[in-house]
């Protein structure tokens, strides 16, 4: 018996199918006019586009790459940025993932959405035009930032010259604050070169000069040699995260370390997290627990997946507030 139902039903269905099979709209036309545009504008070297529209292999993508002269200046690097955006508000690209990357020498502007529709297009340009400035501060670092987009945040890494050292990190933020303010709520990371290295990440908010100056403080005593790290706001680390890595992976090295440095992390406001370990990561795991010494929260108090030996327990007694 013939059900009209059951026969809209596998219409329907079919539909569906035929529409997924096909796939979002071929965009590479769309993407060669676009690059040509910004190819043939001031500073502009060269400008190239790849577009993938494979579903089937979950590549589904639309990027610009730009390369420009050394000595671009903040209007030109603006100007692709507009142009660029323009054409993402005329053309629909429903269900790619579209991203622009704008490279000037050895450091990257990127404009990358997702899928998402931008809707902060003044925003990016702006943030473009502080890219620009920065390069222009940074002289001989690779400076990479990505714009904001929609209510995520702008972020950016800083790798200064091989030649650098933990001064040079700590006077970064004052250029960073200065040339760029807006984009101190971003997420931030400025490292030094590979003889001398430090590092500070910041989410939020730049370091506070307290406390780049407990950190510069923790790199200029070098009797133990070790790096030091400090992250602000970290996702899993709190508000404040000291990581000082010893060149020793004898424990009692870090220990050492520790009753030395811990004095100088517990004038800031608590909490602070202090760990002295062989390792950039702390030895914590992907919540925050420690896995292995040493590891003090001062003014606070520290999970962890073992029992503290007497040696790190005395440190702990002494700076932690655990409610015993």
């Amino acid at each position: 018996m013939f059900e009209p139902r059951l026969a809209v039903a596998a219409v329907v269905a079919m539909l569906a199918l035929a529409g997924c099979a096909a796939g979002p709209p071929d965009r590479h036309q769309q993407a060669d006019q676009v690059t040509q545009r910004i190819g043939a504008l001031p500073a502009v070297v060269s400008a190239s586009d790849v577009v993938a529209d494979s579903v089937d292999a979950g590549l589904v993508y639309a990027e610009v790459h730009v390369l420009m002269t050394d000595d671009a200046t903040a209007d030109q690097v603006a100007a692709v940025t507009s142009t660029y955006l323009d054409h993402l508000r005329d053309t629909d690209y429903s269900g790619y993932r579209t991203e622009l990357d704008v490279r000037r020498g050895a450091s990257t502007f990127v404009v990358g959405n997702g899928r998402e529709q931008l809707t902060n297009g003044q925003q990016i340009v702006g943030q473009a035009r502080d890219w620009s400035a920065l390069l222009d501060r940074f002289r001989g670092a690779a400076v990479t930032l990505h714009s904001a987009v929609a209510a995520q945040p702008a972020a950016g890494r800083v790798a200064l010259q091989d030649s650098s050292a933990y001064p040079d990190v700590a006077a970064a933020f004052a250029t960073l604050a200065a040339t760029a303010p807006n984009l101190a709520g971003g997420h931030w990371i400025v490292g030094a070169g590979r003889e001398h290295p430090a590092e500070v990440t910041t989410t939020g908010r730049w370091p506070t000069a307290a406390e780049l100056t407990a950190w510069s403080a923790l790199n200029a005593d070098q009797s133990i040699p070790h790096a030091d790290g400090m992250t602000v706001n970290g996702p899993t680390t709190g508000p404040l995260w000291f990581a000082e890595i010893t060149r020793s992976h004898d424990r009692g090295v870090a220990l050492q370390l520790a009753r030395t440095h811990l004095p100088i992390v517990a004038k800031l406001p608590a909490p602070v997290l202090y760990t002295a370990t062989d390792s950039w990561s702390g030895h914590l795991d992907a919540t925050g627990q420690a896995t292995s010494p040493t590891v003090v929260t001062v003014g606070g108090c520290t999970r962890r997946t073992y029992r503290a030996a007497p040696d790190e327990q005395a440190l702990a007694n002494a700076y932690e507030t655990c409610k015993r």
